[in-house]
């Protein structure tokens, strides 16, 4: 009698999940698209996968275990044929199956800012709509320090009573891995007066993390220190743009030709809300595609809107 029962105990019997944790990989050096997969696969089953940092999927069981195959680069007929034994389907439809999520994110690694809702039939989500394990980004205020010649009410409130040193920052990263937690912006006060800079970036990278930086952006103008970031992993730029000062328009150009995503922020201030269009014309000129715009006096929002 137990023999019988046994294929009717496993139709009924919950799947076990996966093991919880965080999975990364990293496309091969010689790749051009030079991408990153994160996948959070949760507790419960289900998963978040994460491509380049940007494009954040909610996935169900089945397909984040899919998710899971396809970022171990599991061969298709492997993938079919245990997803085919786990849940007692058509190994065919699990061969399609998989190919069908395969395909996808190919398309979104592919086709950057594609909208995986419109163009890829996947559901949109709500933003804090369902419950996550942990965020998918943190951001690391390394300093309250400015450079001399900015305005010390620019600064961040301090909050602590004294700058973390790279050891300490180095647990909070490994402990932000552990807990699932793909991306980490380095931001301030102004982040590169830190010398251990590039040290923290590397960690981060030797982790598996997605690094960004948050500056001024006026170190860049020196050469050998971007390169030094580069080299220790540095992934995206945000530089805040201080247009009556030519050294950040040098940090503009240098990052432009670097393998490195870039955008610009600046701010629209009554001193340069009239010449703001030849700005964003020099900074189109650089080759800059992504930028960000703010102002500084409620007074100049409509001319920041037109």
């Amino acid at each position: 009698m137990t023999a019988l029962l046994k294929p009717f105990r496993r139709l009924f019997t919950p799947i076990r999940p996966l093991p919880a944790g965080l999975y990364h990989y990293q496309s091969p050096p010689d790749d051009p698209r030079n991408y990153r997969l994160h996948l959070r696969m949760e507790a419960h089953g289900g998963g978040v996968l994460i491509v380049n940092a940007a494009t954040v999927l909610h996935l169900n069981q089945t397909a984040a275990e899919y998710a899971y195959y396809f970022i171990h680069n599991t061969p298709v007929e492997e993938a079919a044929r245990l997803m085919a034994a786990r849940y007692q389907v058509d190994p065919a439809q699990a061969r399609q199956d998989y190919l069908d999520l395969a395909e996808r994110i190919q398309i979104l690694i592919n086709t950057p800012d594609l909208d995986p809702v419109t163009y890829l039939d996947f559901e949109r989500q709500k933003p804090f709509s369902g419950e996550i394990s942990a965020p998918y980004r943190l951001d690391c205020a390394l300093t309250y320090r400015l450079p001399d010649d900015e305005a010390p009410d620019s600064a961040p409130i301090e909050r602590v009573a004294r700058e973390l040193n790279a050891t300490e920052w180095q647990t909070i990263l490994d402990k932000a891995w552990a807990a699932g937690v793909p991306h980490i912006i380095f931001t301030g006060g102004e982040p590169t007066l830190r010398d251990d800079l590039p040290e923290l970036i590397a960690h981060a990278e030797r982790l598996g993390q997605v690094t960004g930086l948050l500056t001024n952006g006026l170190r860049l103008a020196d050469e050998l220190y971007l390169g030094r970031l580069l080299q220790a992993g540095l992934d995206h730029l945000l530089l805040v743009l201080q247009p009556e000062n030519e050294q950040s328009w040098q940090a503009v150009g240098n990052a432009m030709v670097e393998d490195l995503s870039v955008a610009v922020h600046l701010t629209v201030t009554p001193e340069n809300h009239s010449a703001a269009a030849g700005l964003l014309e020099r900074l189109a000129g650089l080759g800059v595609r992504r930028i960000s715009l703010s102002a500084s006096d409620p007074a100049l929002a409509e001319a920041l809107a037109s």
